[in-house]
């Protein structure tokens, strides 16, 4: 098990190795080589931090840590669709990412459940989150933490502008 605390700038280098190390080996196989070869952790960092510094109301980042290395993280918040902003109840999960090398050792839960109670603190019933086509895994995961499938489906845009076909998934934040 890790060590699960709120995120702080500091680590937003941490965060982007993160999730470098977790796209390409999460997304092998359902994006390009090249895009994920080209995913860069100084760019993400620079993502990461602009992302602090400019935080919506009533979102989290959580990470977790092994000793003193970050392994993962999660973040959530006011849904960034405009289709799913008109309900002030519902919160997204943006992200949850793992390093490979901690995968299947119930960290992810950890993380999970963490995002989870910090959108439920900021006063949200329910949320959502999008999960990328393809990737099995991610959705066992969710389906698994009592997540449903709504049946939505989007295209979005990654990097070097790749298409990222993408699944809604849904639950209550009471569901245990």
């Amino acid at each position: 098990m890790a060590t699960i605390r709120d995120a702080t700038p500091a680590d937003a280098g941490a965060i982007a190795a993160v999730q470098v190390a977790s796209w390409r080996a999460a997304y092998r196989g359902l994006l390009p080589d090249e895009v994920l070869a080209g995913l860069s952790v100084p760019g993400l960092t620079q993502m990461w931090t602009g992302r602090f510094a400019a935080s919506p109301p009533r979102s989290s980042v959580v990470v977790a840590c092994a000793g003193e290395a970050i392994v993962g993280f999660a973040s959530g918040g006011p849904p960034e669709s405009p289709d799913d902003r008109a309900d002030p109840n519902l919160a997204d999960v943006y992200t949850l990412y793992l390093d490979p090398a901690h995968w299947d050792r119930g960290i992810g839960a950890q993380l999970h459940d963490a995002v989870l109670a910090r959108l439920a603190g900021h006063g949200f019933t329910h949320a959502g989150l999008w999960v990328l086509a393809g990737n099995e895994r991610a959705l066992r995961f969710y389906l698994r933490n009592g997540w449903t499938d709504t049946g939505r489906t989007q295209v979005d845009r990654g990097p070097q502008g790749v298409e990222l076909h993408e699944r809604r998934l849904q639950r209550n934040l009471d569901a245990g």
